[in-house]
């Protein structure tokens, strides 16, 4: 039935409160999106229309975490942004020190930032109407939460690129000092797994 719809047509959001499967593309798999990994979950699942109209999605309130996208069909994907680009810490205990300087045995580093906190939880708001609903008559949100993880090998390298600039050439390959980036490149460092965090919040949540 076109719009308009009838005061009984209504739309029931159903965002599970337990880990979600299938949302790390990749290898090794996830239930969560870590920084730098691509991500990718079908948020329409869990909404229902009582009408046959075809729902659309939009994020009302809040933002995804940096990099990822909702489409209007409700998918969410895309890869999450190295943390540290897009998170601002001031006022946090993970807050960077302004006269921060690396330690020559390098202590003190992590101790700061993404590296320091480990994960992020961003929460916004999803909206859904029909799509030939121009009114917005029938719209429903739901609250969401995605806890991101921090990816350790993003701040290893961080380590390894500000270690250089600040103590000059320091890492060897084959014996050869070099510069961080071709250290980096020759250690074919692995991939760490992800761990989970997925954290839909109450459906009457209002980002702010």
């Amino acid at each position: 039935m076109p719009y308009p719809y009838l005061p009984t047509d209504s739309i029931t959001w159903s965002v599970p409160t337990a880990n979600l499967e299938n949302e790390f593309a990749g290898d090794p798999t996830s239930v969560n999106p870590r920084e730098l990994f691509d991500f990718e979950y079908d948020l329409s699942a869990h909404a229902a229309f009582s009408n046959t109209a075809t729902l659309e999605f939009w994020v009302s309130g809040g933002n995804l975490p940096n990099d990822l996208t909702l489409a209007s069909n409700g998918f969410i994907s895309g890869t999450v942004a190295e943390l540290d680009s897009w998170v601002d810490w001031t006022g946090t205990e993970y807050e960077r020190p302004a006269n921060y300087v690396i330690a020559k045995d390098g202590s003190n580093f992590g101790t700061w930032g993404s590296a320091a906190a480990k994960e992020y939880l961003v929460e916004f708001t999803v909206s859904a109407k029909p799509n030939d609903d121009p009114a917005g008559d029938f719209t429903a949100n739901t609250g969401v939460a995605i806890k991101v993880v921090n990816n350790f090998n993003s701040d290893r390298d961080q380590f390894i690129r500000e270690y250089t600039a600040q103590y000059g050439l320091s890492f060897k390959v084959d014996g050869v000092l070099v510069d961080a980036n071709t250290y980096i490149e020759a250690q074919n460092y692995p991939v760490l797994s992800a761990n989970t965090g997925y954290l839909p919040t109450d459906p009457g949540y209002v980002a702010p």
